[in-house]
């Protein structure tokens, strides 16, 4: 079964935006990513994607650099992190 990363990432409180940009970057695994594709691409403001990108960096699943941003893991890894953390926070429910 694939994991709905939207369904996962909404209900550990990521943001849309921080949703769509995860899966920007999970369809370019090796590409450099910049801001200004993200903003050109899916149409979001350059202050949103600078808020997602924190998000995402402090999990350890990006890294930023002059030249734009990099994902640090593999896409199935982060996957399974966030099945993972999603799991975990039934089990203390």
């Amino acid at each position: 079964m694939k994991l709905d990363l939207e369904f996962f990432t909404k209900a550990l409180g990521f943001t849309k935006t921080t949703y769509k940009i995860l899966n920007y970057m999970l369809d370019r695994p090796r590409e450099q990513v910049t801001s200004v594709m993200i903003t050109k691409d899916l149409g979001i403001v350059q202050s949103h994607v600078s808020a997602s990108m924190k998000v995402l960096k402090e999990r350890g699943w990006v890294t930023s650099g002059p030249q734009g941003y990099n994902l640090v893991k593999e896409p199935d890894e982060i996957r399974g992190a966030i099945q993972k953390e999603y799991e975990e926070k039934l089990e203390r429910v």
